[in-house]
Order: C-alpha cells, then structure tokens, then sequence
C-alpha cells in the first residue's frame, strides 16, 4: 500500500513534471504523457536505508532486462535543490544536509516560497516537506525547525505529525490525522487532475475514514479521466 510520501512525491511531479526531467538530467521543453515516445526509467532514492547492493540501475523479469536511472537524494547537494523549481524545494531537507545545517535550508525555503508561492501552494509545500523529512528526522527536530513557519496548514494532521511522529502503534488520534492528511492529498490531486468534485462525492469522501483506502484512490486518480470512474466508495 502506498505510504504518505509516496503520494506526496507523485503530487510534486504532478505538480511540475518538466521540472522533475530537468533533475534527472533530461531535456524539459516538453514533458509528455502519451505511449509511442522513449521511456527512461529512474528511480529516486529518498534515504540510505531504501539503498543496497542490489540497487544497480538495472531491472530483470525473466528474459527482460530493463535500465534505469538511479537517483540517491541524500547525495545531492541542498544549494541545488533549494535554488530549483519550487515543485522541488521540498526534497531540500532531504538531501546532503546535515541536521546541523537544517535550520538554515529549511529558512531559505521559507523565504523562496513566501515570495513566489500563492498561498495554496505554500501550505502545499510545507505539507509535502513535513511528510518527507519524517523519513529522516525524528518529531521534535522537525518540530523545531518548522515552528513559525508562515502558512503552514493548520491541521490535525500537521500538529499530530509534528508533535507525535508516525511510528508503528501510534494512538488513534494519529490514524485519524493521518487520514486527514490522506483526504486532503485526495481531494488536491483529483482536483487538479479530474476537475472540481460536486458535492455528492466530497460528502462521500468525508466520510472515508480508512486512510489506505484514502491513498489508493489517490494513486488511481492519476490514472482515470473523471470521478465518477474513480469510484469513489457511496458514489455508486
């Protein structure tokens, strides 16, 4: 099942996909979403413990072998990411940053996306850095380093994240935050993608409360053409 930063990372390319092929190191006139083109491969490392010696840029199934780009986050530099497209600001806190130089990456974010974020986005970004640096960071140093931050959503969702982490067996409190946080990815990706959903879907989105099932309709929303083939659960 996908997990929150898995959502978060597919909303960022979403978000800006020319962006995301000019990271690889691809050309970004254009990005392309159609069959019949060249297809490269890359998988994007988010920290060491997702890396091993199997993790050499190539795939087999059988008698098909497969190339692909191997990106490892932690290895690239922050002045690079944090001076890139918004849509990837985000990754900053993740790359070759030590916890002593967080601070002041996390504030150079704050200052790229008070001056050129809309609102929207910024609580969007700062949504998508709390989740990701909770691959690195222990609760109270994102805690810290994120206290203050101008438009940060206010949510139980953040406030749980935040104060309580996402470890195994957290209380039912946590479950329900993060099930918020999961309606929210939802309805601000099919919105993007699939238009404005009327009221009867939202209703039945409200009252979803499974955040694995929250985060898989998510992941098909990047694959459908409207919500009515998302199916949504109660819109039947």
């Amino acid at each position: 099942m996908p997990k929150p930063y898995d959502v978060t990372t597919k909303v960022l390319v979403e978000t800006d996909p020319v962006a995301w092929l000019r990271f690889l190191g691809l050309p970004g006139q254009t990005a392309y979403r159609k069959f019949g083109l060249p297809v490269l491969s890359a998988v994007v490392l988010l920290r060491p413990e997702a890396d091993g010696p199997a993790i050499q840029g190539k795939v087999e199934y059988g008698q098909m072998r497969f190339g692909c780009q191997v990106v490892r986050l932690w290895q690239k530099p922050a002045d690079e990411l944090l001076a890139g497209p918004l849509a990837l600001l985000p990754l900053a806190p993740i790359g070759d940053v030590t916890p002593e130089s967080l601070p002041g990456v996390v504030r150079r974010m704050g200052e790229r996306i008070d001056a050129e974020a809309s609102r929207s986005e910024s609580a969007d970004l700062w949504t998508a850095t709390s989740l990701l640096m909770g691959l690195r960071y222990d609760s109270g140093l994102i805690a810290q380093v994120l206290r203050g931050v101008r438009n940060m959503r206010e949510s139980s969702t953040y406030q749980v994240i935040l104060e309580e982490g996402r470890a195994e067996g957290l209380a039912e409190g946590l479950a329900e935050g993060l099930a918020d946080e999961a309606r929210h990815m939802l309805l601000m990706v099919g919105s993007r993608r699939l238009g404005e959903p009327d009221d009867r879907t939202k209703a039945a989105i409200d009252v979803i409360g499974s955040r694995e099932t929250l985060e898989a309709l998510t992941m098909r929303a990047l694959d459908v053409e409207n919500w009515r083939d998302l199916q949504v659960p109660g819109c039947d």
